[in-house]
C-alpha cells in the first residue's frame, strides 16, 4: 500500500474537521466531489485506490452517524427513503433468487466493491438530505459547490495551458491514482489531441459533474436569484473548459442545458439578458473552435471509446434477455447506458423500482414548484437532476462517484423542506 503526499494532506485536513465539528466534514464531502483521480491510498497489488471523493464521503458518513443519527428519526422521512430501501431490498431478493454461496459471478471481490459503492451512495444521499432538511445547510452546500467548481476549473484550465504550451503539469498531485480507470489525463485522441479531465478520472466524468453543478446556478439566475461576480466568472470558465474537454458528454450536456434554458425562458419570460449573454458566449467559443470540434467528432466516432461504449450496450441488452426479471447481479455487467445497465444488472424489477423512486421525487419537486412552495430555488436542483438523468441514459449509471448521490441528496432535502413548509402554512 502506498500513501502519497496527497494522502498525508487528506489526514491533515481531518484535524480541523474533528476540532470544529460535523459541518466541516459536510463541506469536505461536497468540495471534493470531483476529486476522483486524487488518491489518499494506492493499493499497488490490486491497482485499486481510495480517492479524495470517496475518502471524504466516508468520513462525512462516519461523522453523520456519530453526531446526527441520534437526533433524527429516519422513520419521519417519508420521501426518498422508501425508494432507496426498496432498491437495496432488490439486491437481497436477487441474491436468494438467482445466486448462492458457490456462485463465483456474484460472490467475488468486484461484486462486493460494487455493492459497497451502492450502500455508500444510498447513505450519502440520505445524510445530505437530512442535513439540508433538519439543519438548514442548503445555502452552505451551494457555496461549497461554487468553490469546488472554481478549483477544479482552474486545474482544468491549467491542464489546457500545459498541454498546448509545454508547461509542467503536476500529475503527482492532481492525477496520482494508481487505478487504470483514472488515467484520463493522459488520454490522446487522433494526432496528439489531449483530453481534459482536471482532477477527475476521465473527461466524461469531469464534464458530467461540471454541467450538472453549473446548471444549478444558471437556473437560479434565470429564476430570479442574484449571483455574485465570482460565481459568474466560475460559470464562464466552466463553459470554456467544457468546450475544450474533448468529451462528447460535455457537448450533449451543453445542448440539453440550452434546451432547458429555452424552456424556462418561454415559461418565465424574464432575465432575458442573462440568457443572451450565455448563448452569445458559448456560440462565440464554438465558432472559434469549430474546426477543432469537427475533428473531435470524427475522431470520437472512430475511436475505441465509442466502439466500446456501443458494444457494452449490445452486450448488456443480451444479458438482460437471458435474465429479464432480476438481471445478472449488481455491478456484474458494465453498460454505458442507464436504462440498459439497470435492465442488465437488476432486470425489470430494478428498473421499475428505480423509475418509481425517481418519478416520485421529481413529481414532488414539480408539484411544489407549481404551488410556489419550494424553498431556496429548489427548481434549479430539479433541472440539474433532469440533465443528470439524461446524461446517464447515454453514458451509464455512475453510482461509484459521490457527486451522483450528493445531487440526489440535495433534491430529496429540498423536497423535504418544501413539504415541511407546505404543512406549516396549512396549519
Amino acid at each position: 500500500m502506498e500513501v502519497p503526499l496527497t494522502g498525508v494532506f487528506a489526514f491533515i485536513l481531518l484535524i480541523p474537521a474533528i476540532l470544529i465539528g460535523h459541518k466541516v466534514f459536510l463541506h469536505y464531502a461536497i468540495f471534493f466531489m470531483p476529486f476522483s483521480a486524487v488518491s489518499v491510498f494506492n493499493f499497488t497489488a490490486s491497482e485499486n485506490t481510495i480517492s479524495y471523493s470517496l475518502f471524504f464521503s466516508l468520513t462525512y458518513l462516519i461523522s453523520f452517524l456519530i453526531f446526527r443519527l441520534g437526533v433524527f428519526n429516519l422513520l419521519k422521512v417519508k420521501f426518498g427513503v422508501v425508494g432507496f430501501v426498496f432498491i437495496f431490498y432488490l439486491f437481497i431478493i436477487h441474491f436468494f433468487l438467482e445466486n448462492n454461496l458457490s456462485n463465483d459471478q456474484f460472490i467475488n471481490e468486484f461484486s462486493y466493491f460494487q455493492l459497497l459503492y451502492l450502500i455508500i451512495g444510498v447513505l450519502l444521499t440520505l445524510s445530505i438530505a437530512i442535513d439540508i432538511y433538519k439543519h438548514g445547510y442548503y445555502v452552505r452546500v451551494l457555496n461549497t459547490i461554487v468553490f469546488s467548481m472554481f478549483i477544479a476549473g482552474l486545474v482544468g484550465l491549467y491542464q489546457v495551458l500545459s498541454f498546448n504550451y509545454g508547461l509542467y503539469y503536476p500529475v503527482e498531485y492532481f492525477n496520482n491514482s494508481i487505478s487504470p480507470y483514472a488515467q484520463g489525463y493522459s488520454a490522446v485522441l487522433g494526432d496528439g489531441l489531449k483530453r481534459i479531465s482536471s482532477v477527475s478520472t476521465e473527461p466524461s466524468i469531469f464534464a458530467q459533474w461540471l454541467v450538472v453543478c453549473s446548471s444549478i446556478f444558471i437556473f437560479m439566475k434565470l429564476l430570479g436569484t442574484k449571483l455574485g461576480v465570482f460565481t459568474g466568472i466560475v460559470l464562464i470558465n466552466n463553459f470554456f473548459i467544457l468546450v475544450l474537454s474533448t468529451s462528447a458528454t460535455a457537448y450533449i450536456g451543453i445542448f440539453i442545458l440550452f434546451g432547458l434554458i429555452l424552456f424556462t425562458k418561454l415559461t418565465l419570460k424574464k432575465n432575458l439578458e442573462f440568457l443572451v449573454l450565455i448563448i452569445a458566449f458559448t456560440l462565440l467559443v464554438f465558432i472559434f473552435s469549430a474546426p477543432y470540434i469537427a475533428e473531435l467528432i470524427l475522431l470520437k466516432l472512430s475511436s475505441y471509446s465509442f466502439m466500446e461504449r456501443f458494444s457494452s450496450i449490445i452486450f448488456g441488452w443480451l444479458a438482460f434477455l437471458e435474465s429479464p426479471l432480476v438481471g445478472s447481479g449488481w455491478g456484474v455487467i458494465t453498460v454505458h447506458s442507464l436504462i440498459v445497465g439497470l435492465l442488465a444488472n437488476t432486470g425489470l424489477i430494478g428498473l421499475i423500482i428505480f423509475c418509481y423512486w425517481m418519478c416520485r421525487e421529481i413529481s414532488m419537486s414539480i408539484k411544489f414548484s407549481v404551488e410556489k412552495k419550494a424553498l431556496f430555488n429548489g427548481q434549479s436542483v430539479l433541472f440539474s437532476v433532469f440533465i443528470l438523468i439524461i446524461l446517464q441514459v447515454v453514458t451509464g449509471f455512475v453510482y461509484t462517484y459521490s457527486f451522483y448521490w450528493i445531487i440526489f441528496g440535495i433534491l430529496v432535502g429540498q423536497n423535504l423542506l418544501a413539504y415541511s413548509y407546505r404543512k406549516q402554512t396549512r396549519l
